[in-house]
């Protein structure tokens, strides 16, 4: 009898260590579904911030540049080279924005050249329109004004060079916008 009642105890004990096994694996699948969902819903959150932020940059960005069209031109009327070709003068109307700083590209013959109009600023190459000589210092276009500068050409692409093209674009709140405007030239006179 003890013998059949260890027998009967075995199978019992094997019984039992048999049903928890399967518990265990059934409590251990559950868990590690619980785990893994859990996983993939902080990877979502984690990747779903960052592309939310960069989304967010890039929107602004454009919206600041956005509601500049048809508000920062170029006057074509005086904006053009001299007789001789050695200066262009660039004439900026501004209307209802404020900027930062203006960035101005003039190109001629294969070359091309940027400058940043800041105010208060001086460029051995740029003076306001008025100036006795280069290098004084910028006074930048105000909100709903226009300003001529003039570009010492020569010196900025090579004698001989003849501009081209200007073309004009703002930087607001340190984004720099794309192109708002650009003029062929033309001559106009001395200036």
């Amino acid at each position: 009898m003890a013998k059949s009642s260890m027998n009967v105890i075995q199978v019992l004990v094997w019984k039992l260590h048999y049903k928890m096994r399967i518990k265990k694996k059934g409590l251990s699948g559950v868990v590690t579904t619980i785990i893994l969902v859990a996983l993939v819903v902080v990877a979502i959150t984690i990747i779903w911030a960052v592309i939310n932020q960069v989304v967010k940059e890039r929107l602004e960005g454009a919206e600041k540049c956005s509601d500049l069209f048809d508000k920062i031109k170029l006057n074509d009327v005086y904006t053009c080279n001299s007789m001789d070709n050695t200066q262009t003068q660039v004439s900026v109307n501004l209307e209802d924005v404020t900027v930062e700083k203006l960035i101005i590209s003039i190109s001629g013959q294969g070359n091309s050249e940027s400058f940043d109009l800041e105010n208060g600023v001086s460029n051995s190459v740029i003076k306001n329109l008025g100036d006795s000589s280069f290098g004084t210092p910028i006074q930048l276009v105000e909100k709903n004004q226009g300003r001529t500068y003039v570009f010492n050409t020569a010196s900025i692409l090579g004698t001989g060079i003849t501009a081209e093209t200007v073309k004009i674009s703002p930087v607001i709140k340190g984004k720099t916008c794309g192109v708002m405007d650009s003029v062929e030239l033309e001559n106009c006179g001395n200036f």
